[in-house]
């Protein structure tokens, strides 16, 4: 048995791969008892990896998911961009090698490839955000201006007795006698003369709305590429008619980004994700006698997953592109907190996407892993004791 070989799950794709392929068997057994901090059962998967024979044998696969194939949403008629591919093959037999070694009956290989390549539209695609349009870009915000905002039940007023409008924008320098109370900017325009030059180049990597609309004016879009690989290969060795030998490799690695914006890749707050596993095991069987099996195995599984910003949100020079100095980090600065809600909470212009990424990590993680079982056969009586260990507790189960 070929145990705790990676199993890898594609994100926002309706196919799994669990190496069926390369698979000859897969089983679940459950110990039957339950953990005392826990009423969950547990349970153990098993996997089985196929191993070559004295004859030469392969296949290959291939399957497409295309939004071209798809019916049409009902009353829009609009069909979402979904392109996954999916195709590997494999290949097993004899070693052999002419005139130097000849493995028929003694030594096997057993190799399998699946691919996986998908094209999917970025999460929220073809729905409306707001960004600045014209009349922002230089503080004209008499647009957001809209009715009196209400406080339980009546109209809201400050320190003065003046009502307080949805969207207003208040000068910070302009108080009262009072000391605190602050009066709004006249017609709810802000004064290019008090924009900060920063704040103005940032402006100019903002996408453009695509209507006219104060908000609601850009269409989020685009794809998300999302490439996969699962290599594997298996060497068998029969060293006597009772002891067998297995060594196998597992390899899984997946590539793509985080979840997207829409924004462009110079400003987006995604990252990029890549994730690699492998499992390497060997293992041993042996009939010890007709009704009584060992079997024995030793891996190691290795699990590296980086995640970083894009080379174009890093490669950002702050200074130059920006006239931004001091700054602790480096790249197109990150931004949150926007938001595009008066306090009335309707949607007013301005910028409802956070921009800038500060992506940059790294885990490495090493296991290893033990099993063991003997099975005995006793008339028609199966009895099996096992133990596996990938955790400081261990398993048995018999």
């Amino acid at each position: 048995m070929d145990r705790t070989a990676p199993i890898c799950t594609r994100r926002r794709s309706s196919f799994t791969s669990s190496h069926q392929s390369k698979l000859w068997k897969k089983s679940v057994s459950s110990p039957g008892t339950m953990r005392r901090s826990s009423a969950k059962p547990r349970g153990i998967y098993n996997f089985t990896a196929k191993s070559g024979t004295n004859q030469y044998h392969g296949g290959l696969f291939y399957r497409l998911t295309n939004e071209d194939l798809n019916a049409h949403q009902p009353y829009t008629g609009s069909r979402s961009p979904s392109q996954q591919n999916n195709f590997g093959g494999t290949f097993g037999g004899p070693v052999w090698i002419p005139r130097v070694y000849n493995g028929h009956n003694q030594t096997f290989f057993f190799f399998s490839f699946e691919g996986f390549r998908s094209v999917l539209p970025v999460p929220s695609s073809g729905t409306f955000t707001t960004v600045p349009n014209a009349n922002d870009m230089v503080g004209n915000f008499a647009a957001d201006l809209g009715a009196q905002v209400t406080c339980g039940g009546g109209p809201c007023k400050d320190a003065l007795g003046n009502a307080l409008v949805a969207g207003e924008i208040f000068d910070p320098r302009a108080l009262a006698a009072d000391g605190y109370t602050r009066f709004p900017f006249p017609g709810n325009i802000i004064p290019m003369s008090r924009m900060d030059p920063v704040a103005l180049k940032i402006q100019s990597f903002l996408p453009r709305p695509a209507n006219s609309l104060q908000a609601n004016n850009f269409q989020l879009s685009g794809t998300t590429p999302r490439p996969q690989n699962l290599p594997s290969v298996k060497i068998d060795q029969n060293v006597s008619p009772s002891l067998k030998l297995s060594n196998v490799l597992f390899l899984c690695g997946w590539e793509g980004q985080t979840s997207t914006d829409g924004l462009p890749v110079n400003i987006t707050t995604a990252g990029f994700n890549h994730s690699w596993s492998s499992t390497a095991r060997v293992n041993v069987d042996d009939t010890i006698r007709p009704s009584l099996l060992l079997h024995a195995g030793v891996g190691y599984v290795n699990t590296q997953v980086t995640k970083f910003q894009f080379p174009e949100v890093g490669s950002f020079d702050q200074q130059t592109q920006l006239g931004l100095t001091g700054a602790i980090t480096t790249g197109f600065p990150q931004i949150g907190g926007l938001g595009n809600f008066s306090a009335s909470g309707a949607p007013i212009g301005g910028m409802s996407l956070n921009a800038g990424a500060t992506y940059h990590q790294s885990v490495n993680t090493g296991e290893p892993t033990v099993s063991a079982a003997l099975t005995w056969v006793k008339g028609v009586a199966l009895i099996q004791i096992r133990r596996q260990r990938s955790d400081p507790h261990g398993r048995f189960k018999i």
